[in-house]
């Protein structure tokens, strides 16, 4: 049987794999199998650990690890309990052994536009073939506003340096009178750095006595999303609400607060 899908229903699809660790986002909405990686909890607790990325090399996974579980489940079970051993199996085979030890210090932090990043302009001046059906909108960090309510339209060329997005989800960096298009991840860590610089962080609602994470109208870098959802379990209620477990709450925590996140 097939199924028709909208470019509107298949974004929040496309975002939730980005946000498990499964694909990745690059520049002009292009879209890749993220590299295959095993995670685990902490390296002394490797009896079960999870895949994700390139289901190519799952199958794989089962076999070097000597499962003898069904080659598609993703919550795998080495024979051997070992750290090194099972890192060194899946080095063999171009797999990633992750800890979220070493995850968490590995997450980019927010910055500024490198100007390594501006070598190429993008081609036309954006705002001579907007429309209102095709609005133009630049990051504004405002106290209190949600991330979805910081981006405001526009109808020409801002006066400042800014951060801008295209209907079409293309995010460019304005300066000097040229336009630069940027990557997803980029455009987002430049958002955080901009409400940092701007004394404005974002305010996230958490209900830490039920380990509820509401991320309604929140967009996060990818890497921040993929650590979020490793370490949370989705509400059966709220879609864009993640629960998380006592024990995961800190790790949470201190990566939000690296975005430079406020928790109400």
């Amino acid at each position: 049987m097939l199924y028709e899908f909208s470019a509107k229903q298949i974004k929040p699809l496309l975002s939730e794999l980005i946000a498990r660790g499964e694909i990745l986002e690059g520049i002009g909405q292009r879209y890749c199998m993220a590299s295959p990686a095993v995670l685990t909890q902490d390296e002394q607790n490797v009896s079960s650990v999870r895949f994700q990325g390139d289901r190519a090399y799952l199958p794989l996974t089962h076999q070097i690890l000597e499962t003898n579980q069904d080659q598609f489940e993703v919550l795998i079970r080495p024979r051997v309990h070992r750290l090194r051993y099972i890192q060194d199996c899946l080095a063999h085979v171009g797999v990633r052994l992750i800890t979220l030890s070493q995850q968490v210090e590995q997450l980019p932090k927010p910055r500024s536009i490198s100007e390594a990043e501006l070598r190429v302009p993008w081609g036309d001046n954006p705002f001579r073939q907007t429309n209102s059906k095709q609005p133009i909108q630049y990051y504004c960090p405002k106290v209190n506003a949600t991330q979805y309510k910081r981006w405001q339209v526009i109808s020409k060329p801002p006066s400042t340096p800014s951060l801008l997005r295209l209907h079409s989800g293309n995010f460019l960096w304005y300066n000097s009178q040229a336009f630069y298009e940027l990557e997803p991840d980029t455009a987002y860590l430049t958002a955080f750095w901009s409400d940092r610089v701007h004394n404005c962080p974002l305010k996230l609602e958490w209900d830490k006595p039920k380990g509820l994470l509401h991320l309604r109208q929140m967009s996060l870098p990818s890497a921040y999303a993929r650590w979020i959802w490793a370490l949370s379990e989705p509400d059966v209620e709220h879609k864009r609400t993640r629960y998380i477990k006592p024990a995961n709450q800190p790790l949470v925590i201190e990566a939000l607060q690296q975005l430079g996140c406020c928790l109400v």
